[in-house]
């Protein structure tokens, strides 16, 4: 809860803190409990190179837990070790095959590295065990459009699962914002943004380099910025009132900004580009 942001608070961390000391007291040398200290110093201080030597010593007694190995590749991907990152993760799922979360981080951090056919690989292996996952099929309609700037399987997946079962779409809200916005659709990006309801907007969490992408050719990062503060701010203050609007009007004011700003960048880009005198 602490690392995710739902709880922040001194007193969470305590609560982890204290955890992880009763056990270092009832069995302070074993395997679990430099597992747990580790996990400690990485979701509660991002103390990666403690974490990491707490995982050394963990490995020798605890050699196939995949935790081990998933926590390492976690900390190198935050480091920047790509290849160590992804032995750590292949082995942690060759251990754990069955572990849809293990696979899920491995299939992203593929796709972080622009190995889209290993990602769409490992996307299909979740959905051999969870064939009705949505957030996964939409992931992996996702590969398509960050590999080739395809948006058509992700916006049929979409417009099947709007047709079929329209509650669902909150699961892929994310995805479909982002595809509207891939495909310069208002509409859509507004249609999203009322799916999500009070609901966080996590796309620069999730994608975050091909977001980061996106908002270079739409111009639309700082405006997301200024929203994403602006319903930071409205939760702080304790919900809406006469003054303060709700997070979805917030962030549909945000995405006509976007367009708008698009809009008038392409009309003086096609102005810049006309034969003089014309």
């Amino acid at each position: 809860m602490y690392f995710l942001g739902h709880d922040r608070s001194p007193a969470r961390l305590g609560i982890a803190e204290a955890a992880v000391e009763a056990a270092s007291r009832l069995v302070p040398d074993t395997g679990e409990t430099r597992l747990a200290r580790a996990e400690n110093l990485y979701w509660g201080y991002l103390n990666y190179d403690r974490a990491l030597a707490e995982l050394e010593v963990a490995a020798k007694t605890l050699p196939n837990d995949p935790r081990v190995f998933e926590l390492e590749g976690y900390i190198q991907r935050r480091q920047g070790r790509w290849d160590e990152a992804m032995r750590n993760l292949e082995r942690a799922a060759d251990l754990d095959p069955r572990n849809v979360f293990t696979l899920e981080q491995l299939a992203l951090t593929y796709q972080l590295l622009r190995r889209y056919a290993e990602a769409e690989s490992v996307l299909d292996r979740i959905l051999t065990i969870e064939p009705n996952n949505l957030e996964i099929q939409a992931a992996r309609a996702f590969v398509e459009l960050d590999w080739k700037a395809d948006t058509r399987p992700l916006h049929e997946l979409i417009d099947k699962i709007r047709a079929t079962n329209p509650a669902a779409t909150q699961s892929i809200e994310n995805y479909w914002l982002f595809c509207a916005l891939a495909e310069r659709d208002v509409t859509g990006a507004k249609d999203a943004l009322i799916a999500s309801g009070e609901n966080p907007i996590t796309l620069a969490q999730r994608k975050c380099r091909s977001q980061s992408s996106l908002c270079g050719r739409c111009r639309y990062s700082d405006d997301w910025r200024r929203s994403q503060r602006a319903v930071r701010v409205h939760r702080w203050a304790g919900g809406a009132g006469e003054n303060h609007p709700s997070p979805t009007k917030l962030r549909s004011r945000t995405v006509r900004a976007c367009f708008n700003r698009r809009r008038s960048w392409a009309k003086r880009r096609s102005a810049s580009r006309r034969p003089a005198g014309s």
